[in-house]
């Protein structure tokens, strides 16, 4: 994956299975959003548009139990803190100086 650090922007790009970017929440029965425990939690995805800008919060935390989840990272998209597989992260376009 990229260098990409806490705080850093990127983009949302389309897999290498060329499917659209997707994004998760974790939502607790009594409706408390959580990133802690994934066996009490629901999850549900939804597709975005790719190019979306995000800003990167850190990798998926808590993730021994659950191999699966170890290549999804948090970030903070349309105003909600979720999850998205490392693979629909891109770079910002760099800029000429």
């Amino acid at each position: 994956m990229l260098s990409i650090k806490q705080g850093d922007l990127f983009l949302t790009k389309r897999n290498q299975h060329n499917r659209p970017p997707v994004i998760g929440f974790f939502e607790r029965v009594e409706g408390i959003k959580s990133f802690n425990s994934v066996g009490s939690d629901t999850v549900y995805f939804t597709a975005i548009e790719e190019g979306t800008v995000g800003i990167y919060c850190r990798k998926k935390r808590d993730v021994e139990k659950y191999r699966h989840w170890s290549r999804f990272h948090e970030v903070w998209i349309g105003g909600r803190l979720c999850i998205i597989h490392e693979d629909y992260i891109g770079p910002l376009p760099k800029t000429k100086e």
